[in-house]
């Protein structure tokens, strides 16, 4: 038997009624006794917008529209021609036979890979025999997770060294400047026979300014240990994960029954961290 409806329910709508739609919710859950949730809960479920509209003659009575909402514009006035010669040619085909949209299974939104729906029809014969391949043993794939971790753990590490050893990062800047200068070049005649002197101009590039700004790479060193940290503890739940299914394989089998592995994924907390 589901649960009575709350009387609060309509007092809380009335309340928001009365006041032309203008009073704030955390008012009203403050006047019943409420959560501010519960009264934003029930103004979606019970429409209330939809029902002071409902109750209102065409537009007297109604409510000012809320902070944020534009009025509905209905389309050009009768006899407006602003759109007038404008659209496809008569006769043109150029959405012939186009359902609207990308066609199926492509992947023009993907950008890292990280998220993309795998089809398997889609897939290539190396990638169809690789996949075939791949060995789904728990302790296989813990063994791998923990060689590919201690390899980027390596690689880290290895870039932090050389980071501290080159403790500051020097930016530079030159800026050049494109001059004419002028040529004087001996041009013969050979229909007077007579040697004349012209000028000339010749583009040459030259110095104007140079900068040198030196960074201080502390900021960056302390992006790549966070993250390190983030790897090594990846690697050592990968670790603890594998000795319990271990743990878990040799008791079965010391027992004789059979062995039952769940392996399952932390949920991520709104820092980002698990």
């Amino acid at each position: 038997m589901g649960r009575a409806r709350s009387p609060d329910r309509d007092k809380a709508f009335q309340l928001w009624q009365d006041s032309g739609g203008k009073k704030l919710l955390k008012d009203i859950a403050g006047e019943l006794n409420l959560t501010d949730s519960k009264i934003r809960k029930w103004k979606t479920v019970d429409k209330w917008d939809e029902k002071i509209k409902e109750r209102s003659n065409s537009n007297k009575g109604a409510l000012p529209l809320e902070k944020g909402n534009a009025p509905i514009k209905k389309g050009a006035p009768p006899g407006n021609k602003n759109a007038k010669g404008h659209g496809a040619p008569p006769g043109n085909k150029n959405a012939l036979g186009n359902s609207g949209g990308a066609p199926p299974k492509n992947t023009n939104a993907v950008a890292t890979g990280e998220y993309q729906t795998i089809w398997l029809d889609m897939m290539d014969e190396t990638e169809q025999n690789l996949l075939a391949a791949i060995n789904t043993d728990p302790i296989t794939q813990m063994d791998e997770d923990i060689r590919l971790l201690t390899f980027r753990e390596r690689r880290m590490l290895q870039h932090l060294k050389d980071l501290k050893d080159q403790k500051e990062l020097v930016e530079t800047k030159t800026m050049y400047e494109i001059r004419k200068i002028p040529i004087i070049t001996d041009v013969y005649d050979d229909r007077t026979g007579i040697v004349r002197q012209v000028k000339t101009y010749q583009e040459e590039k030259s110095m104007v300014a140079h900068e040198e700004h030196k960074k201080m790479l502390i900021s960056q060193i302390l992006r790549i240990e966070e993250a390190l940290t983030r790897v090594q503890m990846a690697k050592t739940r990968a670790i603890e994960s594998k000795h319990r299914i271990l743990t878990a394989t040799q008791g079965a089998r010391d027992k004789d029954e059979p062995i039952h592995i769940t392996i399952g994924r932390k949920e991520r907390r709104d820092d980002g961290s698990q």
